[in-house]
């Protein structure tokens, strides 16, 4: 959810993230914060929001009866937010770059249906 807020909020995380990686780690307080997260193996805040965003893109694309799928691909809310570059933009816009980046095409996703509440039920039991 906060991977739509405002960058200067969301810059606000990183020190957090940075003090913690040196408290964990024990480094010295003036080792680069990139070294930090490659001595962690801890992706950097930006890049972790962006890759759980496409991922769930990608994951929500498989079902054309979601809800979200509707909000996430309908390309009619584009020309609103080039209109008015202070909104936030939606979640597909801003990672519609991204997912092209990797080769994404919607068209070659198998569609999966998703499963009734009653088979549901019966996995269970």
């Amino acid at each position: 959810m906060y991977g739509s807020a405002r960058k200067s909020y969301l810059c606000m995380l990183e020190p957090v993230q940075n003090q913690a990686l040196h408290l964990c780690l024990g480094a010295f307080w003036t080792s680069p914060a990139s070294s930090l997260h490659i001595e962690g193996n801890e992706m950097p805040l930006d890049l972790k929001r962006r890759k759980l965003a496409s991922q769930y893109c990608v994951k929500v694309s498989s079902t054309m009866t979601n809800p979200p799928h509707s909000c996430i691909f309908n390309k009619r809310f584009i020309k609103f937010f080039d209109k008015n570059p202070k909104q936030i933009c939606p979640l597909g816009s801003h990672v519609g770059g991204d997912l092209s980046d990797i080769g994404f095409v919607q068209k070659d996703i198998q569609l999966a249906p998703l499963p009734s509440v009653l088979s549901l039920t019966l996995v269970l039991y």
